[in-house]
């Protein structure tokens, strides 16, 4: 591409054709939400050019419908285990992220569980999962040891950040 398409345009690693067709997705999936004013079903994750920026958002808009601190909230990721066909409607809380896909694993959608690769196939397409917020839940010590080993990691921890900042101080 010309030098001045290419500082005007998303940042990408695909060859002209591929980043032409993507584009084409790009705009067609904000048209359509443009006009319509209603988001999507079926988010295309990947057509964001800083998709944390979105999520962030629908963290905000979860965090302002319960009322709770944007702080609180953490993601619970459900991979459906229907066709996207059938997902007719947006989900009551979170969004629907269509367009993942896994590099050297693969996704069985019988067991819904990561499987080895097929051979030859470095990427294997994700089916949709619902990006779901929820509030972080408290997890508490199952036993004595694992008190004792989280007291463990944290001296530990304290003791390199002291030595990090005499170090960096000197």
């Amino acid at each position: 591409m010309a030098s001045v398409t290419v500082a005007a345009a998303y940042p990408s690693l695909k060859p002209l054709a591929a980043w032409t067709r993507d584009l084409c997705q790009r705009v067609a999936q904000f048209s359509s939400w443009a006009e319509t004013t209603v988001p999507p079903t079926l988010i295309w994750l990947s057509g964001f050019t800083f998709p944390n920026s979105f999520l962030t958002a629908v963290l905000q808009t979860a965090a302002r419908q319960n009322k709770v601190s944007v702080d609180t909230l953490s993601w619970e990721f459900i991979v459906s285990t229907v066709e996207d066909s059938h997902l007719l409607q947006p989900p009551k809380d979170g969004v629907y992220i269509r367009g993942l896909y896994l590099e050297g694993a693969g996704w069985d959608k019988t067991k819904s569980c990561l499987v080895e690769a097929e051979p030859m196939q470095m990427v294997c397409p994700m089916p949709t999962i619902h990006f779901k917020p929820v509030e972080h839940r408290k997890r508490t010590p199952k036993s004595e040891s694992e008190i004792m080993n989280r007291e463990t990691q944290e001296e530990h921890l304290e003791s390199q950040a002291f030595s990090q900042n005499l170090y960096v101080s000197n």
